[in-house]
């Protein structure tokens, strides 16, 4: 996934909600103060954000109350007692994920993206007139991230 600058993800900035699901994913389970204090804002915006990460598929529905054991989280010492329930927030797969990883800004000038596929295939020629190489690279293909085969399709 790219993302401009410019772009707004559930009501933030991209680069915010990136860090907001980055954060959630770190810490395996994050509430709504953890989270605000890692972003720098404050806690009722936060928690506004992670019910709209949540609302789009980006995060989990939260989780109420302590984490059983063996599970990892991140949240405040008055959450975790306070007259609330506490709250954790997990990512969602894939789409939370895809957020994670997402790149913010242009894409590579396509001159740029030229040069790095004349090094690859530089490399592949390089690899298979090489005698001792234990491959022999018979195809280079294009293959976008969205249309490569799924594991065990047999593609």
């Amino acid at each position: 996934m790219r993302l401009s600058e410019d772009d707004v993800v559930c009501g933030a900035v991209a680069a915010t909600a990136r860090a907001a699901v980055r954060a959630a994913e770190e810490a395996q389970w994050c509430s709504a103060g953890a989270l605000a204090r890692r972003l720098g804002i404050d806690i009722p915006a936060c928690r506004t954000l992670l019910e709209a990460l949540e609302a789009e598929g980006y995060l989990t529905k939260p989780y109420r109350g302590r984490l059983p054991e063996g599970h990892g989280g991140e949240w405040l010492p008055d959450e975790e007692f306070g007259d609330e329930p506490l709250l954790l927030w997990h990512l969602s797969y894939p789409k939370g994920k895809s957020l994670a990883k997402a790149r913010i800004g242009p894409p590579a000038p396509r001159a740029v993206a030229e040069g790095l596929v004349r090094d690859v295939l530089a490399r592949v020629i390089e690899v298979n007139r090489d005698l001792a190489s234990t491959h022999v690279i018979t195809r280079v293909a294009n293959v976008r991230q969205h249309d490569r085969p799924k594991p065990g399709s047999g593609e």
